[in-house]
């Protein structure tokens, strides 16, 4: 037995702000004539900048040096910095108002800065929501792989299954079940098909505030989360 925690990826989750991610893409890309498409785009959602720029060269064969691929990336952040006003997602506050009440302690997982994370959380009045940050910055592979929700409860001192995590993305579920935490997925920005790796799935952040009080009322917020598909 012990008390829970969640582990929260950021865009997607909590800040509706992939449109921006999407926009940046397009831009940063355009000096090479490549042809993204948005779906592309948002299934590669979680991974870091750098690697979805090698990720899309190979998918496109585009053989660009390592100093253009750099240049790619560099102008994917550029472009979206100019751009980005941060918004929280529909539902975000109070599922973040639930895990408070209920007792958890929470994580952000997240691709990006921590500095970006923290204003982001701030701007939106959401940071004293937050126990801790995992980000970019840290030495260790980011997602799909599984160190940073391995991370995330190494910092948070619980056990795997007493802490939840929270991605949309398919590269953030598969670090989440790869580091074998009970995960649940928001079709936030894809299809709940693109999204079954994960224990199971909700249509957006309303839903997911309703399955975690349900879920209160039958294991009280003590012991491992008792997920059911």
């Amino acid at each position: 037995m012990g008390k829970r925690a969640a582990a929260l990826d950021l865009d997607g989750v909590i800040l509706d702000g992939m449109t921006y991610h999407i926009t940046a893409w397009h831009e940063a890309f355009a000096p090479y004539d490549v042809t993204l498409n948005d779906r592309q785009l948002y299934l590669l959602e979680g991974i870091k900048t750098r690697d979805v720029v090698d990720i899309v060269c190979a998918q496109a064969d585009l053989p660009l040096t390592a100093d253009q691929r750099e240049d790619v990336a560099k102008a994917k952040k550029r472009v979206y910095t100019s751009i980005f006003r941060p918004t929280p997602l529909a539902g975000a506050a109070e599922f973040l108002r639930t895990l408070q009440v209920h007792g958890y302690r929470t994580a952000i997982v997240t691709g990006t800065t921590r500095y970006a994370a923290e204003a982001t959380l701030s701007e939106m009045s959401m940071r004293s929501c937050v126990e801790l940050i995992i980000s970019s910055e840290l030495n260790i592979p980011g997602k799909p792989d599984p160190a940073p929700f391995l991370e995330a409860v190494r910092q948070l001192g619980v056990p795997k299954t007493h802490c939840l995590a929270v991605d949309n993305a398919p590269a953030g579920v598969s670090s989440a079940v790869g580091a074998g935490l009970p995960c649940v997925a928001v079709a936030t920005y894809l299809p709940k098909t693109d999204l079954t790796q994960a224990d199971h799935v909700v249509a957006n952040m309303k839903e997911l505030t309703s399955w975690v009080d349900l879920e209160y009322e039958s294991s009280t917020g003590w012991g491992a989360w008792k997920i059911s598909a």
